[in-house]
């Protein structure tokens, strides 16, 4: 599992932001609490993840404390 993903803040929006590690641009989608409390985009940034499989697609959750991951963990 990917715990935590650490990078450049590239995009941000309500419901996803786009953070570069690596080299790579990952997609995260995030909540409106996580969203109010970004950085700036082009700034480091340190999400808690939860990584989600489906048939259809992979998705991967963004939390900026590991409280709010636990929380949705619980909810899921």
């Amino acid at each position: 599992m990917i715990y935590y993903l650490k990078g450049i803040l590239s995009y941000k929006s309500p419901t996803f932001v786009v953070v570069e590690a690596g080299g790579i641009g990952y997609r995260v989608n995030i909540s409106c609490s996580s969203f109010a409390n970004l950085p700036s985009e082009n700034e480091r940034v340190k999400l808690y993840t939860y990584p989600c499989f489906k048939e259809e697609n992979i998705s991967l959750y963004g939390f900026l404390t590991e409280e709010e991951r636990d929380f949705f963990l619980m909810l899921i």
